[in-house]
């Protein structure tokens, strides 16, 4: 079964508000003013002798990609309320813009969090921050990668707001491609050194 014109425009307004956000952390990333966040969320705790999340995973990652995307739901559900589209009252979607900020605020907070237990696996497997594992791990944690963040923002997305069964599929598929292309344009850009 393929998505409704309904589900697609949902699929679309997902990627888009993501995306924004996506653009604006790199941005963040890369502003002198972002290491004066940089505190750890393990706050340099260790298990079993090995940092929890490691010097990457810090508050600065939440502070600009969690408003902008909340944000970005609010905005695309205002522009698209002015434009008269129905499409997120027909997929079961409030279309109230501060709704939708909460719903964005959920779907970015799944994430952001999601992406924690892939940090904490390459952690107690010795694999530094920012390098990549080898052997079978290396496969593993590539696809968590790719799809863990995807995955917590459907989740609490879907406990937000419904999320019809094709949109969840699309999504998790579109949406780990999108994740894997923005990447590798980072790195082009030069503001990745490692394209996944």
């Amino acid at each position: 079964m393929f998505p409704s014109r309904e589900e697609l425009h949902l699929i679309a307004f997902l990627l888009g508000a993501f995306v924004l956000g996506g653009i604006a952390q790199t941005l963040w990333f890369r502003s002198p003013s972002c290491r004066l966040f940089a505190y750890p969320l393990d706050g340099g705790r260790t298990l079993r002798g090995r940092r929890i999340f490691g010097d990457n995973k810090t508050v600065a990652g939440f502070l600009v990609f969690v408003p902008v995307v909340s944000g970005s739901f609010a905005l695309l559900g205002w522009l698209t309320e002015l434009q008269g589209l129905d499409f997120l009252s027909r997929v079961g979607w409030p279309e109230q813009p501060l709704s939708l900020f909460f719903i964005g605020l959920a779907g970015s907070f799944g994430y952001m969090l999601a992406e924690l237990p892939n940090s904490m696996i390459k952690r107690q497997f010795s694999v530094e921050p920012g390098a990549r594992p080898t052997g079978w791990l290396r496969y593993v944690t590539f696809a968590m990668d790719q799809g863990d963040s995807v995955l917590g923002a459907l989740l609490l997305l879907h406990l937000a707001a419904p999320l019809p069964r094709t949109t969840w599929f699309s999504l998790l598929v579109l949406a780990a491609v999108v994740h894997w292309l923005f990447n590798v344009v980072l790195y082009l850009l030069g503001v990745k050194s490692k394209p996944c």
